[in-house]
């Protein structure tokens, strides 16, 4: 809307700096995504990889020839319940509009 008018968002005077907001989240935020990986007899493997911004850990969840968004859901789930096991809160995973990757964006 702002852009049909030509106007620019007003400036931020108060409040985190974006930098101040992220590393606030990072405590209880999850990003995913995949990378592929080419066989010897030709055939694609999907990777699907969790990284941890808080801790700067990544999991590998599991790999697949089929990513779907049912089994990229529970690995998302298993990735969390291991998490809060430990004392972890996962309150947001960031992930990419993809159709493989339908983790749900909050818990």
């Amino acid at each position: 809307m702002l852009r049909g008018h030509r106007l620019r968002p007003a400036p931020r005077t108060s409040g985190p700096s974006w930098h101040q907001f992220l590393r606030a989240q990072a405590a209880s935020t999850l990003a995913c995504d995949f990378f592929h990986v080419d066989t010897v007899t030709l055939h694609r493997l999907y990777v699907l990889f969790f990284i941890d911004l808080a801790q700067r850990k990544v999991f590998l969840a599991g790999v697949t020839a089929h990513p779907v968004g049912a089994w990229v859901t529970q690995q998302a789930r298993n990735l969390a319940i291991t998490l809060e096991d430990q004392g972890r809160a996962v309150r947001f995973f960031v992930r990419d509009l993809d159709a493989k990757s339908s983790v749900p964006s909050t818990r």
